[in-house]
């Protein structure tokens, strides 16, 4: 779970934003399922942070390790022609 401070004392599971509003300038209002959020910082800024955490937060795939898994199955398998 990634957590934001949207303004001092809330802070919201990021996973749970289903929208967000630009107020003004330096302000933006942040829905949940359940509630709205006024966030004390740009709406741009918002926009930002979530989309940083996406891009962190997704799996690198290592090449080498399927190489080694797929090999282990392929050897614990034999095929026989005949």
């Amino acid at each position: 779970m990634r957590y934001i401070e949207i303004q001092e004392g809330i802070t919201l599971n990021i996973d749970y934003i289903e929208g967000i509003e630009k107020i003004d300038d330096m302000k933006c209002k942040i829905y949940t399922h359940s509630r709205s959020y006024l966030a004390t910082f740009p709406y741009s800024t918002l926009l930002a942070i979530i989309k940083q955490n996406e891009i962190i937060d997704k799996p690198e795939v290592n090449i080498s390790d399927i190489d080694e898994k797929l090999n282990r199955i392929l050897n614990r398998n034999q095929y026989w022609s005949g």
